[in-house]
């Protein structure tokens, strides 16, 4: 059994966005609004 790394990618893409989503509303709550938006932008980059 082979693993093809292709069909992992959009795995990845779609986890590393949802992690990004969940630091951006952890620094919002603490009241960091710049450091929530730095992680939304980061999140939109990853989608290009």
């Amino acid at each position: 059994m082979t693993i093809n790394l292709k069909s992992h990618i959009p795995n990845t893409i779609t986890c590393l966005n949802l992690v990004c989503g969940c630091f951006s509303i952890m620094s919002s709550l603490n009241g960091n609004l710049t450091f929530a938006g730095i992680w939304i932008v980061t999140a939109n980059l990853r989608l290009l």
